[in-house]
């Protein structure tokens, strides 16, 4: 959106030089035209970069049906990132963890080589923390679609869920660091002990992200 912003005033203003420097238009000799020429312009530059600055993001940003994989989710935070509102603390902290998430398992997936296909306990608790993070962006994605930004009233409830969602996300990611830990330290081989603690811990956060509604806030 920021490019096309960009390359639209550029060529809006290079449009405008060459219509006044090469005398096309005159306000001298045809005022009349000039005017026109003029009120056109100024309409089209403020309803141009309107549409470009709210239709494009926010119709994005609300397709929750179009959110099935971890770029989807990016582009989505990336949206409201771009957008007023007065989570952006929150947001670009959501942002940073699907990021740390995608650096973790691909240190993950380079551990385990060429064990790193499907049915592999690892690659499967791996999936389990990747639904458990997307699940609870999309409750952050969800909670700034139907929030009133001008009303300031709503801000402190948005802004507790919000945080401790983000906490949520925190501890997800913690237990996924024991888990890589884990692979580090005995290789590719699971301990059914550890390896269940891990996956126990992992269960329990995302029985807990779903007992989190939008309604307890």
């Amino acid at each position: 959106m920021k490019i096309k912003l960009l390359i639209f005033n550029i060529l809006f203003v290079i449009l405008e030089i060459v219509l006044y420097s090469k005398g096309l238009v005159n306000l001298l000799a045809t005022p009349v035209l000039a005017v026109i020429v003029g009120a056109v312009s100024i309409g089209a530059f403020i309803g141009v970069n309107y549409c470009l600055l709210n239709d494009n993001s926010s119709s994005k940003a609300l397709r929750m049906e179009r959110l099935k994989t971890l770029p989807d989710y990016q582009q989505a935070l990336d949206n409201w990132s771009g957008r007023a509102n007065p989570f952006h603390k929150e947001i670009r902290e959501a942002q940073h963890q699907l990021e740390l998430f995608q650096r973790k398992e691909t240190a993950l997936k380079a551990l385990l080589g060429d064990e790193a296909q499907d049915g592999n306990p690892f690659i499967e608790v791996s999936r389990d923390v990747s639904d458990c993070l997307l699940g609870n962006m999309k409750k952050i994605i969800t909670r700034m679609s139907i929030s009133d930004f001008s009303d300031s009233s709503q801000n402190p409830a948005n802004t507790r869920f919000l945080k401790q969602v983000i906490e949520q996300n925190h501890q997800i990611l913690t237990q996924y660091d024991n888990l890589i830990i884990e692979v580090s330290q005995i290789g590719t081989h699971a301990t059914p002990e550890n390896l269940e603690n891990i996956t126990d811990a992992l269960r329990q956060l995302r029985d807990s992200n779903a007992n989190v509604n939008l309604s307890d806030f």
